[in-house]
Formats: structure tokens, sequence, C-alpha cells
């Protein structure tokens, strides 16, 4: 073997050599996952801008909706009123035309009494 390739099969420097490789080759991954990574990063962006500009249209769709079905929820609160409304003043109607009826009963058979008390004067 001559000196020079003595100096190429020198252990040290096929350390040297090696960890050259390995750090080469780590360099080369690492570039290669911060490329992939920017590449995410600059797609994660891009959908959170669509999702971020979608936003205030579907917010202002899903308000559109809220406001129907709050004015639809009014109404049939206020119909749901009007019918209590009514079926109170029915039973009032129904109460009083009950105390009328006991009150002509009452005069009725006072009459009664007092005929019959006039005919047994007479």
């Amino acid at each position: 073997m001559t000196a020079a390739q003595e100096v190429r099969c020198s252990p040290r420097l096929e350390r040297k050599r090696k960890i050259s490789e390995v750090k080469s080759e780590g360099y080369h991954q690492s570039r290669k996952h911060a490329v992939t990574g920017k590449f995410d990063f600059n797609a994660k962006l891009q959908v959170a801008e669509k999702e971020i500009g979608e936003s205030p249209a579907a917010l202002r769709e899903e308000i559109a909706h809220l406001i129907m079905d709050v004015k639809t929820r009014d109404d049939e609160i206020a119909r749901l009123k009007e019918k209590a409304e009514l079926a109170r003043l029915e039973q009032r109607n129904m109460e009083l035309e009950a105390a009328r009826l006991k009150g002509l009963e009452d005069w009725r058979k006072q009459m009664r009494q007092i005929l019959i008390g006039g005919e047994a004067i007479l």
C-alpha cells in the first residue's frame, strides 16, 4: 500500500468522512422537512384565511336564520297568549252566566214563596 492509500483508509479519516456524510444527510433531511413544513404551513394558512373569509358570511346567514326563528317563536307565543286570554275570558263569561242563573233561580224561588204565601192570605 502506498502512503496515499493508507491515508485514504485510515480509521480517523473514515470516521470524519462518515460524520460528514451523516451531517450532510441530516442537513438534507432537515432541509427537506423544513421545505415540507413550510408548504404544510402555507397550506394551513390558506385554509385558515379561507375559513376566516367564509366565517363572516356564514355568521350572517346563521344570524338571519336565528332572527327568523325568533320571530316565528314570538308569533307562536303571541298566538298562545291570545288563545289563553280567550280561554280565560270564556271561563269568566261562564262564571258570570252561572252567577246570573243562580240569581234568577233565587228570584224565582222568592216569587214562588210570595205567590204561595199570597194564596194562603187570599
